[in-house]
């Protein structure tokens, strides 16, 4: 009865000592990898674990105006688990120049498509950064909105400029896309 007792207990400790030297990351389920929701778009790599950021890329529009320039950049704050769309955001640049001089004279933020229980906060700027550039400058703030208060969840900051003869760049929390 001993020996039974010392083999019995013996595969269970055996079987034991197999399960703790399984990897871990062998019960999680694979998560695909986040295909961006437009062609031509960027997957921000982001320090949160639940939101990402896609950033849409897009090329300048020219207004119909005599030495004025309007460019946007657009993108979404998404849920990682899921792809799934928590607010959409863009951010519009209008600038006048004439060879040797550059002036932003407008910055609209839009957002839309905000997802229920989150908010999205925009703060719209205008930088006179030199006579020969000038940027448009649009903060979004992702909030998760709770009982006991909204939580930051994500920030993104798009930045449109333009110099002194008409070209346009657009800059993303620190990516670059120039158009």
């Amino acid at each position: 009865m001993l020996k039974r007792l010392k083999k019995i207990f013996a595969v269970v400790v055996a079987a034991f000592m197999l399960c703790i030297a399984l990897p871990t990351n062998s019960f999680a389920t694979d998560i695909p990898p986040v295909e961006p929701v437009h062609n031509g778009s960027l997957i921000l790599n982001t320090n949160n674990p639940e939101v990402g950021i896609e950033i849409y890329i897009s090329n300048p529009i020219t207004t119909f105006a005599y030495r004025e320039k309007s460019a946007w950049q657009s993108g979404r704050f998404y849920l990682k688990s899921d792809n799934s769309t928590l607010g959409e955001f863009k951010t519009t640049g209008t600038f006048t120049y004439d060879g040797s001089i550059c002036n932003v004279t407008d910055c609209q933020n839009s957002i839309w498509n905000v997802a229920d229980g989150w908010r999205v906060e925009d703060t719209p700027s205008e930088e006179q950064v030199s006579p020969t550039l000038a940027k448009a400058v649009g903060v979004f703030n992702l909030y998760k909105e709770g009982f006991w208060g909204d939580t930051l969840s994500s920030s993104a900051t798009i930045t449109v400029s333009c110099n002194q003869n008409g070209k346009t760049n657009c800059e993303f929390n620190g990516d670059e896309a120039v158009n």
